[in-house]
């Protein structure tokens, strides 16, 4: 593995990427979809950055959990807005 590697330099590129939109995200994140919006970039992004060390021979790290599909946290309960009966 060397340092000219195009999908270690791309999944790089995209891990600067979700970086930087994460942090955008973040600074005008105000509702729970906003903030769920923001986590899955940031997992895009450790994802990203995992593939570009494998690429490069380095320890990947630890796996990284997909964000939940609903885009909230697994102990969610859903308030009686989000559920009404």
């Amino acid at each position: 593995p060397g340092g000219d590697d195009a999908v270690a330099k791309q999944a790089l590129s995209d891990a600067a990427e979700r970086y930087n939109a994460t942090g955008a995200l973040l600074a005008t994140a105000d509702t729970p979809g906003e903030f769920a919006a923001a986590r899955r970039t940031a997992v895009e992004g450790l994802i990203a950055a995992r593939t570009a060390r494998e690429k490069l021979g380095l320890d990947p790290g630890p796996e990284i959990p997909p964000p939940p599909v609903t885009g909230r946290d697994p102990g969610h309960s859903p308030t009686s807005e989000e559920n009404p009966t």
